[in-house]
């Protein structure tokens, strides 16, 4: 059914989404950017990427383009600084691996970008650029089998690549198949200079007849088909279908799960489990989800047509979005690595794991804090990798569950703002990226639990619950679909009661009242009441105060807020008799009782649907990251 009760809520998400993180790029000067990088003006180019960057941190390209540019201009450790940071908001695909295979094996690293080559080849099995370049660094690392194989690959595909003949032979040479070799180079010496100098100088008696040059077959991967409702897509099916847990998003818990299954040639899956694990309850989701695939696959994956038996892995990242977003962190923690001890070292690089598992050089320095305290690995990673980097298993893209859940914050005002103003934060679910849904926990910005909430469509429908910073219950309040109702209990610090009212609609029963010494004012309805209530910014308190005989209100009953505001009611064995409002000096009668149990209810549970934003802060902030700030990913869904 549609929601027509919460004007203000989608009218301010409609500003989000259409204030989306590309709306809000200042595409003048990503053009100019643009323009200096395609022109190979470098540094022009990062400095307006830069102004980009400050405009809209939230915006992912923005760090793939100043990644490259570093690569350009030989800076490769920032360029895979940059890279990390793009990848904070872009889903890992295989354009991650690529660059990083590329600038690992520009900076040196050749064992490193071989790692990632084999995790890029593995999730596009058929693309002879990326076999071509890890043919490279085969030949390169004197691993001249491996080369070889990547050879055939491409020249089977693209058999007037000339120069592979020679980098082929050269393997070929090395490996003391000299013969095959110089075949490679006779075969493409009237094309190639490099072939035409090795033949002449390595191959002159050397007999060739007869002259049979291999050919080798094209290898084709058809991956298999997963048919899940009108939707052929598995990254949409399951981002669209994921629930994140209550107790995982209340704990915090954050990370990759990576799920590893199998598609028999007669296209049945099995073998589902869980190959890298973050908690229990973020397990159970991800092995949920692709439970639902079970009965959707139609057709196996096959190789030149013939079906065949595959191991696949699905990586499915959990992540509570939040402006000071968790990986940032961590990446800033991460370049500090090399001077932390090992304690720290081995802290900081097994929570960056949690959330991205294949950085393989993280992994390397986990294991030399390891090595230094003397303990093994629990996690396994080198199994992990064994498996992922194996040839016959195919790794699908990160699926992340973009706007599912955030991490909002909030000042004095109940008004979204940054970390930096804030007073509170929150642990919520979003729904549709239109609305807080579900149940919510606040917290003072010290850690301590401050509330619990549950929403449903925007009403307040559940329990509510407040707490003392040492923890203790301090209310709780009931709703049904935004209709207060059944007992309302109120407690001192110390864990006793205060008051408990029985609610139903916009009346209220005093049952119990206690001071604060635990002696009991007011019993079986009979007694001084006095209730207070801050309100939601705590600059001043609602105060509450009458006589009550036989469960009636009788004689003058008063509300008070600060000095200036006042509500005065009279009452004869319950029977309103008059009423007067004053503010400031001035006084208007009243017709009808006002001291309802609204003044009872906290203005944060009142505010609790409303998002309303700091004037403190640009608007973007918040729009970027409810709704777009990972524009590409949400938009294809």
């Amino acid at each position: 059914m549609k929601d027509y009760r919460q004007p203000l809520l989608l009218s301010f998400f409609v500003f989000c989404c259409v204030h989306s993180a590309v709306s809000q790029i200042n595409w003048e000067v990503w053009n100019k950017a643009e323009e200096m990088y395609q022109s190979k003006q470098y540094a022009e180019a990062l400095n307006y990427f830069d102004e980009v960057e400050r405009d809209n941190p939230y915006y992912g390209n923005t760090y793939v383009r100043k990644s490259y540019i570093n690569y350009h201009l030989k800076n490769h450790q920032q360029a895979l600084a940059e890279l990390e940071q793009a990848y904070v908001y872009k889903p890992i695909d295989s354009q991650y691996f690529y660059m990083k295979g590329q600038f690992l094996d520009k900076s040196g690293a050749m064992d490193n970008a071989l790692f990632y080559f084999d995790l890029l080849i593995s999730m596009e099995p058929n693309n002879a650029r990326y076999r071509n370049y890890r043919g490279n660094i085969h030949l390169e690392s004197q691993h001249f089998k491996s080369a070889i194989r990547d050879y055939n690959f491409v020249l089977a595909r693209e058999p007037e690549k000339y120069n592979l003949y020679f980098s082929r032979g050269a393997a070929k040479f090395n490996l003391k198949m000299k013969r095959e070799a110089c075949l490679d180079w006779l075969y493409a010496r009237d094309y190639n200079k490099s072939c035409q100098n090795y033949f002449f100088y390595k191959c002159n008696n050397e007999d060739l007849r007869p002259i049979n040059h291999p050919v080798f077959p094209v290898e084709n991967v058809e991956m298999p088909v997963c048919i899940v409702g009108n939707d052929s897509s598995l990254v949409n099916f399951v981002s669209l279908e994921l629930n994140y847990p209550d107790a995982a998003l209340f704990k915090q818990e954050e990370g990759m799960v990576l799920l590893q299954f199998d598609i028999t040639s007669d296209a049945k899956m099995q073998n589902i489990k869980v190959l890298h694990s973050v908690s229990a309850e973020l397990d159970k989701e991800a092995l949920r989800l692709i439970e639902l695939t079970e009965d959707k696959w139609v057709e196996p994956a096959k190789v030149n047509g013939k079906p065949i038996h595959s191991s696949h892995i699905l990586p499915i990242s959990f992540r509570i979005d939040q402006l000071n977003f968790s990986e940032c962190q961590l990446l800033e923690e991460y370049e500090e690595i090399a001077a932390m001890d090992a304690n720290e070292a081995f802290r900081v690089s097994s929570e960056y794991l949690v959330r991205n598992p294949f950085a393989i050089e993280v992994y390397q320095q986990r294991q030399n804090a390891l090595k230094l305290l003397g303990h093994t690995d629990e996690k396994d990673y080198a199994g992990i990798y064994k498996q992922i980097r194996s040839s016959s298993t195919y790794l699908h893209p990160e699926i992340i569950s973009y706007s599912k859940c955030a991490k909002l914050f909030y000042n004095n005002e109940w008004e979204l703002t940054i970390p930096a103003y804030a007073s509170y934060c929150r642990l919520a679910k979003i729904a549709n990226g239109l609305r807080i849904e579900g149940a919510y926990q606040d917290y003072r910005m010290d850690g301590t639990l401050y509330a619990t909430g549950h929403l449903n469509y925007g009403n307040k429908d559940g329990v509510f619950q407040f707490y003392y910073p040492n923890g203790q219950l301090k209310s709780e309040y009931l709703f049904e679909n935004d209709m207060p109702l059944g007992l309302w209990k109120f407690y001192y610090e110390n864990g006793s009661s205060q008051h408990l009212l029985n609610v139903s609609g916009q009346s209220f029963e005093v049952i119990s009242s206690y001071d604060s010494s635990g002696q009991q004012v007011l019993k079986d309805g009979n007694g001084t009441w006095q209730f207070k209530v801050p309100v939601y910014n705590h600059a001043d308190t609602v105060t509450i105060c009458g006589e009550l005989q036989n469960k009636l209100r009788t004689g003058e009953w008063s509300l008070t807020l600060s000095n200036n505001i006042s509500l005065v009611e009279k009452y004869k064995k319950g029977n309103y008799i008059s009423g007067e409002y004053s503010e400031n000096g001035k006084s208007m009668t009243l017709n009808a009782p006002e001291i309802k149990v609204n003044f009872l209810i906290p203005g944060e549970i009142l505010k609790s649907s409303k998002l309303d934003l700091d004037a403190k802060i640009n608007s973007s902030a918040y729009s970027n990251m409810l709704d777009d700030y990972r524009f590409e990913y949400v938009n294809s869904l």
